[in-house]
């Protein structure tokens, strides 16, 4: 198994890391106990020894199920990390109560890493206020947190500000990136602000959950031509894994197959050479020329007098038309939540569109290739 140093911190995990917040579960929706010890069995034995968790993942259970399946590992053998909830912090006194409720859920004395769970700057200084640094710092010296750091989601603004003001604090970070989303959120401007400072980075949804994994024939073909033998989820993690500050890529994985499949790409990990490096790049640009509505999210046309939420629809709707995941459309009630069928054909919004789009027209369009 790839292993990366967390050069400050002294620390070597497993490069792929065991995200737990996607785990097999039965008709009910409570978590497949027998198959996630499966699961986690098989990824310890082949190398892997970070598992990420949080406080809400699987509406609480997660932690439950971990704690469970991990007590039967030697605890010096596996890293652990968790996060504090900030939405769920209403007073002082609920740091260290959730904090001692996930060590107890969690069946462990100690938490390798402990995060600040998707910051941004309001819930940052909200934490603060209330002491969190204060109170963790002495957990610290307890031993009880051996490392703590923060996950983030929220604009780049937002991020320079948490990370410069409680940079005395962060061990390490963990965001969201993947080859699609070198401008979303932190983006690439984030991890290079991690990299000057030398903070080891943990790589959420470098799949972008599962997006990246379905790629549409056409664009498939040119990476799978390459390499026949390589799915295309390796592909996207040996993008992110190639960037030299990663430490841990994350995968929340919900299948055997997915299981095995990256243990392949991390046990033999290679670094995307010239001709790959091109290949992504390719890629991203392709996948960001396909969309069903050239719509750039500027929202003149809202709101509607009708109420129709015509920006989301568009934005949803081509978001799942990009990576062809026709089962992210399922989720997605456009006429009760964005009110789809609502449209009088007033063509209000037409009249202020900049990009000159017959709304009207494109929402019957989807109305449509929805019904079908």
């Amino acid at each position: 198994m790839e292993k990366r140093k967390f050069k400050k911190l002294s620390v070597e995990p497993s490069l792929l890391g065991f995200g737990c917040m996607r785990l097999p579960t039965l008709s009910n929706g409570k978590i497949d106990r027998k198959e996630t010890r499966r699961l986690l069995n098989y990824a310890y034995e082949n190398g892997v020894t970070y598992f990420d968790t949080a406080y809400p993942y699987h509406s609480g259970e997660s932690e439950l199920v971990v704690g469970e399946i991990l007590k039967d590992f030697p605890r010096n053998s596996f890293y652990l990390a968790t996060k504090l909830p900030g939405w769920l912090v209403k007073k002082e006194e609920d740091i260290l109560k959730i904090f001692k409720e996930q060590l107890s859920k969690l069946q462990v004395d100690y938490l390798d890493f402990y995060l600040l769970h998707a910051l941004d700057k309001e819930r940052y200084e909200y934490l603060k206020g209330l002491g969190v640094f204060e109170k963790l710092m002495r957990e610290k010296e307890l031993l009880r947190i051996r490392h703590l750091g923060f996950s983030f989601h929220g604009t780049l603004e937002d991020f320079i500000y948490v990370l410069n003001d409680g940079l005395k604090y962060w061990d390490f970070c963990q965001i969201q990136l993947n080859y699609m989303d070198i401008h979303h959120q932190q983006g690439l401007t984030g991890y290079d602000m991690l990299a000057d400072l030398d903070i080891p980075v943990v790589i959420m949804e470098p799949v972008k959950g599962g997006s990246l994994a379905t790629l549409p024939t056409e664009i498939a073909k040119p990476l799978l031509d390459y390499r026949p033998s390589n799915s295309l989820a390796s592909w996207a993690f040996r993008w992110v894994a190639s960037l030299p500050q990663i430490a841990v890529v994350l995968s929340g994985m919900s299948s055997f197959e997915q299981v095995k499949d990256n243990i392949n790409t991390f046990n033999n990990f290679e670094y995307l050479n010239e001709i790959e490096s091109e290949l992504i790049e390719e890629t991203r640009i392709r996948l960001e020329s396909r969309v069903f509505v050239p719509c750039t999210n500027c929202q003149y046309c809202v709101p509607c007098p009708f109420k129709v939420k015509i920006n989301e629809i568009f934005a949803k709707f081509n978001n799942a038309y990009m990576y062809n995941v026709v089962e992210r459309l399922k989720l997605i009630d456009f006429n009760h939540d964005l009110f789809l069928d609502l449209c009088q054909n007033c063509r209000v919004c037409e009249k202020k569109c900049p990009q000159n789009i017959k709304i009207p027209n494109v929402l019957r369009e989807i109305q449509l290739a929805l019904k079908k």
